[in-house]
């Protein structure tokens, strides 16, 4: 990492190592491995869901798209005409 840092000494390019340097210093104190990173990101990512299915979803797709009664419509209708009134 130095060498690299020692390469582009110009100052008209600032790169940003350092953030870099204290972050694998870091790991390479604690001794952290590349694989050991990869199985806590593995692990983290997918977790499994346990929700139990709504109950809408169980209904047959007849079931679900069934037209409503005639006479439910037309309630329906008259509540929505007089509702200004």
């Amino acid at each position: 990492m130095k060498e690299a840092m020692s390469k582009n000494n110009d100052p008209k390019v600032e790169l940003p190592f350092s953030y870099l340097v204290k972050i694998l210093s870091r790991y390479v104190q604690e001794h952290v491995t590349y694989e050991s990173l990869q199985a806590k990101i593995t692990n983290t990512f997918r977790k499994s869901s346990n929700e139990q299915m709504p109950e809408w979803s169980k209904k047959s797709q007849e079931e679900l798209c069934k037209k409503a009664d005639s006479e439910v419509i037309r309630k329906l209708k008259e509540r929505i005409a007089n509702r200004g009134k």
